[in-house]
């Protein structure tokens, strides 16, 4: 397995993951934490996508009025891809670069081509920093990608006159979006509510993989010393759902501190007050009793809802072995020590904080700038990448205890969107997948395959979020990638250079 993994060349692998002066290991680090979902979760992307496809559908018909019709539109789900903005007042859907520049886009289900960009658009990059702002809504998670479907569909819809609007009026597509995320509040910001959880709990074994080997991995951590943490923006309930399914029922003692509807990224930037809750039943899916009165401590092995990264390095810090303690300026005490300084302090007490989460803002980005964690993104779509390769890695059953996972959203092949990584279009021509497309139409992508002329590889255009990855810490595709290895071994070589792996996809084409 480490030679497969290392057959790339170590220096290569160490580029653009860590410095190769100080590769980043578990070993090295003493609080190593987690995020739940598509981190210590790994879901049916297929099954799950399609769920919330159709939840938002129902919203929208049975609670928005919107035409019956809509029902009957099944999802495309090569065109459901997170890395993607929308524009909200044009009804466009954009692939971005690593300067905000658009590569592809659609009106609609519909490519735009050249210079219907340009009339749009002009040639300056768009105001995009990776969040959602008035006019861009970013799809960063896979619980937001059949958004874009779905908003493909109503465009089609609005332009066809199947609202009723007036053909001389402009569509206002933005109230779709609204109607959309109104859907979103229904299904996800109460336990029980709507069509969701309901679904998840009847047939969770359709949408969550169990993970056996992690849990294994996670024990052995602790067996190590390691103090082990969990902080996710998912509510209790969800949480002990996933968690009971994936880990067994008692998941609680893998960790050492457990804090849910964390509201990430303000847990790391604000001062929010942690409430303590607790499970009162066994069946996973009875609500949990949280707490009306905030925690005056902030102690471990407890579970928290809501809650600050301050207040948890203050509890880090009272942990530290006394010989650490003793070795630190008595001035620097952590209930006077601003974020800065104690965050410091821990750093040179050799407490070293890795956080894993595959939202790349939320849980890679803020953790790293405003505490200097180690942070490693899991990013689902390197596996892609190997694919692409034909790399020859353990087969996904030995992943995942005997479950199959494919997906249909390849990025590699996807002739709608491309790589996740690269803002190129793949040098290919071929007929889009059957779709549902409202316009019935037929999709073709229309690069020129450069690299068969002799030419060198030029260097890859990343897309937006290629370009956060090439300079992050580290990255793997899955935590089942790291049970794999002793805890000595730099994550850096556990995961793949994607810059790496875009010129070694051409060498490979070139052989065949």
């Amino acid at each position: 397995k480490e030679g497969r993994m290392e057959g790339q060349g170590k220096a290569d692998a160490v580029k653009l993951s860590i410095p190769a002066s100080s590769p980043l290991r578990l070993e090295d680090c003493a609080w190593i934490g987690f995020d739940l979902d598509h981190t210590l979760i790994r879901y049916s992307l297929d099954n799950i996508t399609t769920l919330e496809y159709n939840v938002f559908v129902r919203f929208l018909v049975e609670y928005k009025g919107y035409p019956a019709r809509l029902a009957k539109v099944p999802i495309d789900l090569h065109f459901c891809k997170r890395g993607l903005v929308v524009d909200k007042g044009r009804g466009n859907i954009l692939k971005l670069d690593a300067e905000s520049r658009i590569s592809v886009g659609y009106h609609g289900s519909r490519r735009m081509n050249a210079s219907e960009i340009k009339e749009a658009y002009g040639d300056d990059p768009l105001p995009f920093n990776g969040t959602t702002v008035e006019d861009l809504w970013a799809i960063t998670t896979y619980f937001e990608a059949p958004v874009v479907w779905l908003f493909a569909v109503l465009v089609d819809m609005d332009d066809k006159g199947e609202f009723g609007q007036s053909a001389l009026s402009t569509p206002d597509y933005k109230r779709h979006l609204l109607a959309i995320h109104e859907g979103i509040i229904f299904n996800y910001t109460r336990w029980g509510q709507g069509w969701f959880f309901p679904e998840l709990i009847n047939n969770t074994s359709k949408y969550i993989f169990k993970h056996d080997k992690v849990r294994k991995w996670l024990e052995q951590l602790r067996a190590a010393g390691k103090k082990l943490f969990l902080i996710t923006n998912s509510f209790p309930e969800y949480l002990n759902l996933l968690m009971s399914y994936s880990y067994g029922p008692k998941w609680q003692s893998l960790f050492d501190f457990i804090v849910a509807a964390a509201r990430k990224p303000s847990f790391f930037t604000d001062e929010n007050p942690y409430y303590e809750f607790e499970y009162v039943s066994e069946n996973p899916a009875d609500a949990a009793k949280v707490s009306t009165e905030p925690a005056s401590t902030v102690s471990l092995n407890k579970m928290y809802f809501m809650g600050n990264a301050h207040a948890l390095l203050k509890t880090i810090r009272h942990h530290l072995p006394q010989s650490k303690q003793q070795q630190q300026p008595s001035e620097v005490e952590p209930e006077h020590a601003d974020a800065s300084a104690l965050a410091q302090l821990l750093k040179e007490s050799g407490q070293h904080i890795v956080y894993f989460g595959d939202h790349l803002h939320s849980d890679v980005t803020v953790p790293k700038n405003h505490w200097n964690w180690h942070t490693v993104a899991i990013v689902e779509e390197i596996e892609d990448l190997e694919s692409e390769l034909g790399k020859s890695f353990p087969s996904h059953e030995q992943y995942y205890d005997g479950q199959t996972h494919i997906n249909a959203a390849h990025p590699s092949t996807n002739v709608y969107w491309g790589s996740y990584f690269y803002a190129d279009m793949p040098s290919v021509t071929s007929s889009a997948p059957p779709s549902s497309s409202v316009n019935n139409t037929t999709h073709t992508t229309h690069t020129t395959d450069t690299h068969t002329t002799g030419q060198p590889v030029p260097p890859p255009r990343y897309t937006y979020w290629g370009n956060m990855l090439s300079t992050a810490p580290a990255y793997v595709p899955c935590l089942s990638r790291l049970a794999e290895h002793p805890l000595d071994h730099p994550l850096a070589t556990a995961s793949h250079s994607i810059t790496h792996s875009h010129s070694h996809s051409h060498s490979h084409s070139h052989s065949h």
